[in-house]
């Protein structure tokens, strides 16, 4: 009979310790599923952060574009009919909306969080759209191929690069 108990209380303790280790791996599991949650949350963070300071390098060309810059529109019209003229401008213009492209892949790849972009960089690109040089020079001519990611990303956030009807009739106002 000792034998019996011993047995059936051994096969008890073996129970009791499998059940204590599935309860602890079921925990570890759902720790490491929290835990790459939370890293994944952490990696944006940081490379949106990345992004921002990328941008941050173009606060000139950006300043520029803002209500009341220099490539900004007048007073009364829709959009400015100033804007870069000497090759460096046009250097740092195409860079930064290089990073507008940079940021549709990111948006496509879902590495950058739409209301993300929108809450912090939107604006930008709408002064951006407004301002009649760079749209004749960059979507009214042979280069429009060229900025298909940065279309994409207009028609992504609504928007809307002026036609050149639109210019024009704003011109003559």
């Amino acid at each position: 009979m000792t034998e019996y108990l011993t047995h059936e209380m051994s096969e008890q303790l073996t129970l009791a310790l499998t059940f204590i280790g599935v309860v602890v791996a079921a925990i570890g599991i759902l720790y490491a599923i929290w835990t790459l949650r939370d890293n994944g949350k952490i990696a944006r963070a940081q490379f949106f952060a990345t992004v921002r300071g990328l941008m941050a390098n173009y606060d000139d060309v950006h300043a520029k574009f803002r209500p009341e810059g220099d490539w900004a529109p007048a007073k009364g019209k829709r959009y400015a009919h100033i804007g870069p003229d000497k090759p460096q401008e046009w250097a740092r213009v195409e860079l930064y909306m290089g990073l507008f492209e940079f940021c549709e892949r990111l948006l496509k790849r879902g590495l950058m969080e739409q209301e993300d972009f929108n809450k912090s960089f939107l604006y930008r690109l709408e002064n951006l759209m407004v301002n009649a040089v760079v749209v004749k020079a960059k979507f009214h001519s042979p280069l429009k191929p060229y900025w298909k990611d940065f279309w994409d990303l207009c028609r992504r956030c609504k928007v809307p690069i002026p036609s050149k009807a639109e210019i024009e009739a704003d011109e003559r106002a």
